[in-house]
């Protein structure tokens, strides 16, 4: 059972079963159940857990809850059948199931090989319930699909060739973080909603991700779909593990893979203004403590997410190119019990103490080029300005005469790929025309409504202003 019958269970609902019961009654419930799997009077909590599922039929805790205890009662043939009871009612975390040590008994059973079976099935009719409650909540004017593969499910405010190109985008970068860094695939879908272009999500976040229902919502693709997107991989990954990683890890891989581009399965990195703050921090000597850091909770996170965000994300990002991110992942995972923290993996695979990897890692920060904010006075010219867009970039202006403008594009359309690459952020498009030169032919492809087109204007010499 959720905790192990010798550590903190407790017995909580899924998000979004309902609750008849008092919280001090529960709490009490509670309070007597451990007591009595703690001492073995194990057919006394089964009474209990009996009268309770009476109370609240439809809540599969309580006849998960009950296999666990019969199964250390050794009583596991009638635990199997208290399992697919649970199942039945909605029960899904299958990898909980897998490692619960209260349910050992029971896998050791034969029978316990039809429960697994019963996996599959139970995650797609859990996807088709979910898309039935985002048509109910959200109406018309999405796309409502679920995506096997993916383990998603879509409730998308875009047109088709805006979905299609997200849903491509979300599979390559799948296969590549789970090749990179998180090995461990989803195993319960997650929803993924993109809302209506007109549409108003609360307050300035771009994004945001509810581990605990599995759905995170995004008004943009890019920085922040990847970064949603990676937390929903990173909880996958930790639900397979049986850990719960601290915010500052959590945060700092959805940080370092923000930028990127992907070439085939390979992810390639790219700087983001993160880097600008946390190089104004490091020059004013900020930064945090690295103790500090990866002790902070939601709260003080918060309260320091300036430097906090960048300094996670970039502290990953170091692993990263001295080639041992993965290396450093994995005996971090294996250490968790003796430090959750990451601090002395860190020391254990860099081999030094924490006081100089921190250092080192202060005068590599300064090293490291940020990409431009702006296009400069000797920068090409392509001539169109862009903002993030549900689908791309979408184009906000285009000036007349340019390369752009000879070559067709003109307001409203959206820009998928610039030289090969997807582009989603105005910073990448500007990098990109920044690291050519005047003549030079840059490929774009976009599409206006749903005709795509592919363009590779001549950049121009950017006029100089007039006196």
């Amino acid at each position: 059972m959720p905790g192990g019958a010798a550590g903190d269970w407790v017995v909580s609902p899924l998000p979004g079963a309902p609750l008849r019961m008092a919280p001090a009654l529960r709490a009490q419930l509670e309070r007597d159940l451990l007591a009595r799997i703690h001492s073995g009077r194990y057919e006394s909590a089964v009474a209990l857990l009996n009268d309770w599922r009476r109370a609240e039929p439809e809540l599969p805790q309580h006849p998960y809850n009950l296999a666990c205890t019969l199964s250390l009662a050794g009583r596991p043939a009638e635990a199997i059948e208290h399992l697919r009871t649970a199942i039945e009612l909605g029960w899904v975390d299958f990898r909980y199931m897998e490692r619960d040590p209260d349910l050992e008994a029971a896998r050791a059973l034969p029978a316990f090989e039809e429960i697994r079976a019963l996996n599959e099935p139970t995650q797609r009719r859990l996807a088709e319930r979910r898309l039935s409650e985002l048509r109910a909540q959200l109406g018309d004017g999405f796309i409502y699909e679920a995506d096997p593969e993916l383990r998603l499910v879509f409730a998308a405010g875009v047109d088709r060739p805006g979905y299609e190109t997200t849903r491509a985008h979300l599979a390559a970068f799948a296969r590549a973080l789970q090749k990179e860094i998180f090995h461990r695939g989803i195993e319960q879908f997650v929803a993924v909603i993109l809302p209506k272009p007109d549409s108003r999500m609360r307050g300035p976040i771009a994004g945001y991700y509810i581990p605990e229902h599995r759905v995170f919502v995004v008004r943009t693709v890019g920085r922040e779909m990847n970064h949603e997107f990676v937390h929903a991989l990173h909880h996958a990954d930790m639900d397979a593990r049986g850990q719960k990683h601290p915010l500052w890890l959590m945060e700092g891989f959805a940080v370092l893979f923000e930028s990127l581009h992907i070439q085939g399965d390979r992810i390639i990195l790219e700087h983001s203004s993160r880097l600008y703050e946390l190089q104004a921090f490091a020059r004013r000597n900020r930064t945090l403590p690295f103790e500090r850091l990866a002790a902070l909770n939601s709260e003080t996170l918060m309260q320091a997410a300036r430097i906090a965000y960048p300094q996670a994300g970039y502290v990953l990002r170091y692993l990263y190119d001295l080639g041992l991110l993965n290396t450093w992942y994995e005996a971090y995972c294996e250490g968790f019990a003796q430090d959750a923290t990451g601090l002395k993996a860190l020391e254990k695979v860099l081999g030094k103490p924490l006081r100089e990897i921190e250092s080192d890692w202060k005068k590599w920060v300064m090293e490291q080029r940020p990409p431009p904010l702006m296009i400069g006075r000797r920068t090409p010219m392509l001539g169109i300005l862009t903002e993030a867009h549900q689908a791309g970039l979408r184009v906000l202006d285009v000036v007349p005469g340019s390369p752009a403008a000879e070559a067709g594009m003109a307001m409203n359309d959206i820009v998928e790929t610039v030289a090969g690459r997807r582009v989603t952020d105005p910073q990448q498009l500007i990098q990109l025309i920044n690291e050519r030169s005047v003549g030079e032919r840059l490929e774009i492809e976009f599409r206006r409504g749903s005709e795509r087109f592919i363009i590779r204007p001549a950049l121009a010499e950017r006029p100089t202003a007039s006196r």
